[in-house]
Parts: structure tokens; C-alpha cells; sequence
């Protein structure tokens, strides 16, 4: 019997143990919260500096542009189907 209570007492021991170091301060995953966004944002950025420069932006025309922007519209609208062709070869139709 003293045995048996021998092993409950040194299992809840344990437990308590294993409760108490997992609830310990902050993990590394907590710690690292938003550095991969981070890193990931700041990656992105092609020209940090680009708000200094204050040069005109050059480029297309207005009427180029403005074929290219008619052109990229639409092409989002949905193409006519193609025409369907039956065809019969000898007998009848089922007209």
C-alpha cells in the first residue's frame, strides 16, 4: 500500500513539475510574433527612397494609355461562345 501512495505522490510531483516549466515567460514562437511579417514587408519594398525623388513620372501618352486601359478591361469580359456546327452524314436527320 505505502507502495501505491509512494508512486500517486511522485506522478502529481511530476505533473506539477511539467505545469510549471510550460507556463514559464515567453516561448520563442512568442517572442518572434511578426518578424516573418516584418522581414517579409521590408523585403517588398523595391525603393525605400522613392518619396525623395521628385521627378515627373514619364512614360506613355495619354492616348496609349488609354488604349492600354480600354485593352485591360476588357479582357475581363466574358468572350462570345463559339458558333456550333451539326452535322448529319446520310440517313435521316430526325427531321
Amino acid at each position: 500500500m505505502r507502495n501505491k501512495s509512494f508512486n500517486i505522490i511522485l506522478t502529481v510531483l511530476a505533473v506539477t513539475l511539467f505545469l510549471v516549466i510550460g507556463c514559464t515567460g515567453p516561448t520563442r514562437v512568442e517572442m518572434d510574433h511578426g518578424t516573418s511579417f516584418n522581414l517579409a514587408k521590408f523585403n517588398q519594398i523595391a525603393n525605400p527612397d522613392a518619396q525623395n525623388n521628385m521627378n515627373p513620372v514619364t512614360g506613355l501618352d495619354g492616348q496609349a494609355a488609354d488604349r492600354v486601359m480600354t485593352r485591360y478591361l476588357t479582357d475581363f469580359e466574358k468572350p462570345s461562345l463559339p458558333p456550333v456546327y451539326k452535322l448529319s452524314f446520310g440517313g435521316n436527320s430526325g427531321q
